[in-house]
């Protein structure tokens, strides 16, 4: 439990305001409160992040946006851990049915703060997949391309998805590898 408490020194690493993949949402019925006006039900996801969990990134189809998802142990997740949720995520959803996982625009947006040196925007000379290493073009300035192989210790790391001629978020020195095997 005492990690929990180690974000307050989260403030050397870059922090961002991202997307929180939660999973699937589970709506309770609203009841009926004791002065006769209607309680809201409340809304539980499958797979909650809250401040301080550590997070991974989440494969993206929009480009140049970043969702994460919680670590989870026990699975290769926690092997390449990209950051630590320093805020409990917020918004509204008053869309999604109960059972469904919410659309991109309806998830929560939660602060985390990446292990990494810092966060720069490039324009892509081509497809970028979100977790993979970047390289600088040779022929061009400030233009990035993806490694082909998923960033290690000190690499230039996608945080999110890129096309030609779009901007990637690219975190600078990432730092989570940590393979446990």
């Amino acid at each position: 439990m005492a990690s929990r408490k180690a974000f307050n020194a989260m403030g050397n690493f870059p922090v961002k305001t991202v997307n929180a993949s939660e999973g699937t949402l589970t709506r309770y019925t609203s009841s009926v409160s004791p002065r006769g006006g209607v309680n809201e039900g409340a809304a539980v996801y499958s797979v909650p992040i809250v401040k301080g969990d550590l997070v991974v990134l989440v494969a993206e189809d929009t480009v140049n946006r970043v969702t994460v998802a919680k670590a989870v142990p026990g699975n290769d997740t926690m092997d390449s851990v990209h950051g630590m949720a320093v805020s409990d995520p917020q918004g509204i959803d008053n869309t999604t049915v109960s059972g469904a996982t919410p659309i991109d625009s309806l998830q929560r947006r939660v602060d985390v703060a990446f292990f990494g040196i810092g966060i720069i925007e490039l324009e892509a000379n081509g497809a970028i997949v979100v977790g993979n290493g970047i390289e600088f073009s040779e022929s061009e300035q400030n233009v990035i391309g993806d490694s082909g192989a998923a960033a290690d210790n000190g690499d230039m790391m996608a945080l999110s998805l890129g096309a030609d001629g779009t901007l990637v978020s690219v975190l600078v020195g990432f730092s989570g590898y940590q393979p446990a095997d």
